[in-house]
């Protein structure tokens, strides 16, 4: 795993099989890092440490000062959360706002029941703010460590199995503020303590950018579907001439109110006679449970499945592309819309399945009709069921469901899915930015990774028998090569050598302000020891990169 900041790695990796470290590293008690790296605790760092008190909810109130619980905290990220924030309005003279008030730089740890969630205090937080008793404060000298490095080092796999430890211990496990100066780091220079947190917040920020991003075409994808599904805004070809009012509100009236039972059929999978827990195998015919249903489709992971015979046996509860299933108990609004991969596939007993005739209405328009908020609440309100709310056929059959005409059916599930399409393309690049980040921190919290040599200490200050080789140019540029293939390229679209060529350029200039190796040519910069002097061979031959051929071009 590579990030544009990075521009040189330990070449040789620690084999487990053989028990050999590489030069330059020790084993440790909390894992291998390189000689230079301090095993220290959190107490060597004289910090201040403390936790929150304990009865605050009497302070709650409307308007006040932040106040910050485990909730606010989260392992996908140290920067808090805002969402569920309560508020606290501290009378005067209160002593315990002095000894738990935040300040920007604190690093927080949860010590009760989920233990090891770690939390950064910033800026974006308004001050004064507090933490209650489930979570301790450290605060650090800024002289002698970066508080974010060290956050983003407690929140690491190695750090988080000691704190996994700690929570398996039972309910009522927890940590002492006396355990929580013990808990162990493995500390860099201070300057690369620095570029590491730099290099992982940067990582953070692309993340958390993408999810503003993502929730705000979500608003906008459910603000058309407000407008679209009920007709108060229509599509260029299609106008109102004049509304009808009718049990449903004001419609178009040209759109017509129909029962479900009079456009689909609907039908309850299968019971438990026809179908037990024994007939399930490793591998065979997925079966969609409730779990299986969300807005954007059916969720492809762990399903029961059985073999080509009971397929064969249950195939009147067979699925097609276009059929909608509901859960019939529990979330009975929950629905998903069946597609051509799910084609064949059987649905549960705890399932209703509508099948409509896409002669008679676009089930991709019902599908977003069904996860509007006036449908999923007429559906609630029908249900039965005194403990457990349910569905049978006959009720959902009943349910009233606005429809336009055919036309304008196929025109607004045109538009909502390439809103859907655009929201997964973020989706999906969110995904793997999380995943670049987690690799980041798996490789720059040991020292897998590191910044460019000078941020190190001279090979003279380790032993003889430990002194790091040196790095060759070549092995350092297969690490930019893998580089920008991460960022750029894909299997569908490989990253030709044009493209890798100057991207690589772009980033030495960004990173060192130069591009040593790199000729001036007419065309594009150019770099012959790339190609022939073994950086791409070392790239395909350590797994960094994989070649690739499409029909558009080959690269990697």
């Amino acid at each position: 795993m590579v990030t544009p900041q990075m521009a040189t790695v330990a070449e040789k990796k620690p084999d487990p099989v053989q028990g050999h470290l590489a030069n330059g590293y020790k084993q440790t008690d909390i894992g291998i890092f390189p000689w230079e790296w301090e095993i220290i605790e959190i107490g060597d760092l004289n910090p201040y440490v403390t936790s929150g008190s304990r009865g605050w909810a009497k302070y709650y109130s409307g308007i006040g000062s932040p106040f910050i619980r485990i909730t606010n905290l989260s392992r996908a990220s140290i920067y808090l959360n805002f969402g569920d924030l309560k508020q606290v309005a501290l009378p005067p003279g209160e002593s315990e706002g002095t000894r738990t008030q935040l300040k920007d730089g604190d690093v927080l740890i949860s010590i009760t029941a989920d233990i090891g969630i770690i939390g950064y205090v910033t800026a974006r937080m308004e001050k004064p703010a507090y933490i209650n008793q489930h979570i301790a404060l450290v605060r650090l000298d800024s002289s002698r460590s970066d508080s974010r490095f060290i956050s983003y080092f407690l929140a690491s796999e190695n750090s988080q199995k000691l704190f996994r430890g700690w929570t398996d211990q039972g309910a009522k496990a927890g940590m002492s503020l006396e355990t929580v100066r013990k808990v162990r780091l493995a500390r860099p220079s201070l300057t690369e303590q620095h570029a590491i947190a730099e290099a992982l917040s940067d990582a953070d920020a692309l993340i958390e950018s993408l999810e503003q991003l993502i929730a705000k075409k979500r608003q906008i994808k459910q603000g058309a579907m407000q407008e679209l599904l009920t007709g108060k805004k229509r599509l260029p070809s299609f106008s109102t001439l004049r509304w009808v009012t009718c049990e449903l509100g004001d419609l178009p009236a040209d759109w017509r109110i129909e029962e479900i039972g009079s456009i689909a059929q609907v039908k309850t999978g299968p019971f438990g006679s026809s179908l037990h827990e024994r007939d399930y195998v490793d591998d065979g015919i997925p079966i969609i449970t409730v779990e299986h249903l969300d807005e954007s489709g059916i969720i492809h992971m762990k399903w029961p499945m059985v073999s080509e015979g009971d397929r064969r046996r249950l195939s009147a509860y067979s699925l097609e592309e276009g059929d909608i299933v509901f859960s019939r108990v529990g979330s009975v609004d929950r629905n998903a819309r069946v597609t051509t991969e799910e084609s064949g596939w059987l649905f549960s007993g705890r399932l209703l399945r509508l099948r409509a005739s896409p002669t008679t209405v676009d089930t991709r328009y019902l599908s977003y009709q069904f996860h509007s908020a006036p449908f999923k609440q007429r559906v609630r309100k029908v249900a039965v069921g005194q403990t457990m709310a349910s569905l049978n056929t006959q009720i959902l059959s009943n349910v009233l469901i606005v429809l336009p005409p055919l036309s304008e059916q196929t025109a607004i599930a045109a538009i909502l899915s390439d809103m859907d399409a655009e929201i997964a393309v973020l989706e999906a690049k969110h995904a793997k930015a999380r995943m670049i980040r987690q690799g980041m921190m798996q490789e720059l919290l040991t020292g897998r990774i590191r910044f460019p040599l000078h941020f190190a200490k001279s090979d003279s200050a380790l032993p003889k028998q430990q002194r790091a080789d040196k790095h060759s140019t070549h092995f350092n540029e297969a690490v930019v090569l893998a580089l920008v293939v991460h960022c750029f390229g894909s299997e569908e679209h490989p990253l030709g050598r044009f493209r890798r060529t100057k991207f690589s350029y772009l980033l030495h200039r960004h990173v060192e302000h130069e591009a040593p190796g790199f000729l001036k040519k007419a065309a594009r910069p150019y770099n012959p020891t790339v190609r022939y002097g073994g950086a791409e061979k070392i790239a395909l031959n350590r797994g960094y990169v994989c070649e690739r051929k499409s029909e558009r071009a080959n690269g990697f």
